[in-house]
C-alpha cells in the first residue's frame, strides 16, 4: 500500500477514536452528573434505616422497664444501637435484613473476644478457685454460644426467623447467667466481675438482632 494510502487511513482511524473519546467523555460526565444528584437522598435513606432500626429497638427495651421508662436510658440502648451498627461500612447503604446480618456477625465477633479475654483471665496466676470455676463456666457458656449463632446464621439465611431467634435468646440468658456468676461467685455478696462490658455488649447485640428480626416479621 502506498504511503499516502497509510496515512490517510491512520488518519480515519484516528478521527474515529478521538470521536469515541469525546462521546465517552460527555456519558462519563452525565453519569457523573446523575450520581451527584442522587447521592444525598441515597445518603439520607442509609442514613434513616439505622435511625429507624435504633429508635424501634431502643422503644422496645424502655417498653420492657415499665410505666416509667427513663430517658437516659433510651439514650444509651439508641447510642449503642447506631454506634455498633454503623462501625461496619456496609450497614450505611444496606436494607433491614442486611442490618440482621450485620448484628448476628458482631454478635459472634463478640462471643469470639469474649471467649479469648476469659482463656487470658484463666491464664492468670494469682486467681482464687471460686473465680477460676466460674470463668470457666462462662467459657463453657459462650463456646455454646458461638456453636448456636452458626446456626442462627444458616436459619436466618433460610429466613426461619422463630428458629434464629430462638438460638439469639439463648445468648442474653448466658450472657445475665455469667454475669450473675462472677458479680456474686455463689456467695451473695457481690464483687467486681471482669467480664461485665463483654456479658453487657453480648445481651445489647443479641436483643437487637432480635430487634430486627421482629421487624421483619411486621
Amino acid at each position: 500500500m502506498p504511503v499516502r494510502g497509510k496515512k490517510r487511513k491512520g488518519k480515519i482511524i484516528l478521527g474515529k477514536f478521538e470521536r469515541m473519546m469525546r462521546q465517552s467523555s460527555i456519558f462519563f460526565l452525565f453519569i457523573l452528573f446523575f450520581l451527584f444528584m442522587i447521592f444525598p437522598s441515597a445518603t439520607s435513606w442509609c442514613t434513616n434505616i439505622i435511625d429507624d432500626t435504633c429508635q424501634n429497638y431502643s422503644r422496645s427495651r424502655i417498653y420492657l422497664q415499665g410505666p416509667t421508662p427513663d430517658d437516659n436510658a433510651f439514650a444509651y440502648h439508641y447510642n449503642f444501637c447506631k454506634t455498633s451498627l454503623e462501625a461496619v461500612p456496609t450497614s450505611r447503604c444496606t436494607d433491614l435484613r442486611g442490618l440482621g446480618f450485620i448484628a448476628i456477625n458482631l454478635l459472634r465477633h463478640n462471643t469470639t473476644n469474649t471467649r479469648r479475654h476469659i482463656r487470658g483471665l484463666l491464664g492468670r496466676k494469682r486467681l482464687d478457685e471460686l473465680s477460676k470455676r466460674h470463668l470457666e463456666s462462662c467459657l463453657h457458656m459462650y463456646r455454646d454460644n458461638a456453636k448456636a449463632l452458626t446456626e442462627v446464621l444458616k436459619e436466618y439465611i433460610a429466613r426461619k426467623l422463630e428458629a434464629a431467634a430462638g438460638h439469639v435468646a439463648t445468648v442474653v440468658i448466658s450472657a445475665a447467667n455469667c454475669e450473675y456468676g462472677l458479680h456474686f461467685r455463689g456467695l451473695h455478696t457481690p464483687w467486681d466481675s471482669p467480664l461485665t462490658k463483654q456479658n453487657l455488649d453480648a445481651s445489647q447485640l443479641a436483643t437487637i438482632s432480635l430487634s430486627i428480626m421482629d421487624m421483619q416479621k411486621s
